[in-house]
């Protein structure tokens, strides 16, 4: 039996897994498989956000964008007028480096912390651009 072939179908040099399980499924299955894939991702993106939701203000903890004071629960990243504010691709970065209960334990991942830098550092520039006398000092932490 030859490797990467099923019966006298031949396996390109380099394929990817979507275009392998077309040659050997057929279309549907993979688009089934991914139509289950994105559903899997929702409803943990869901759940997450959920969890978030559900969290009540236990410390002092404020938006973290430049010059905000506004006071948020520990695991939300800001007010909602300044997260709508940041890109998606922020967003997104933020979310998925996020761990449920990292606000408790103060243990953000390194990749979390780098996604809130780059969040704030992009909300710094909108603030020059948009001069906005609400230019606060570098936070010296996240948590």
């Amino acid at each position: 039996m030859a490797p990467n072939n099923i019966g006298s179908q031949s396996a390109p040099m380099y394929e990817s897994w979507q275009d392998a399980g077309k040659r050997l499924f057929g279309n549907q299955f993979v688009d089934v498989l991914m139509a289950e894939i994105s559903k899997h991702r929702q409803t943990r993106k869901e759940g997450k956000a959920a969890y978030v939701r559900r969290q009540p203000q236990t410390r002092e903890h404020h938006c973290h964008w430049p010059g905000c004071e506004k006071q948020v629960p520990p695991a939300v990243w800001g007010c909602l007028q300044h997260w709508k504010r940041l890109p998606q691709e922020i967003r997104d970065k933020i979310w998925a480096t996020y761990r449920k209960g990292q606000e408790i334990d103060q243990r953000p991942s390194p990749a979390y912390v780098e996604a809130a830098q780059e969040a704030r550092a992009w909300a710094m520039e909108w603030n020059r651009q948009n001069d906005t006398t609400a230019q606060a000092p570098q936070q010296a932490g996240l948590f």
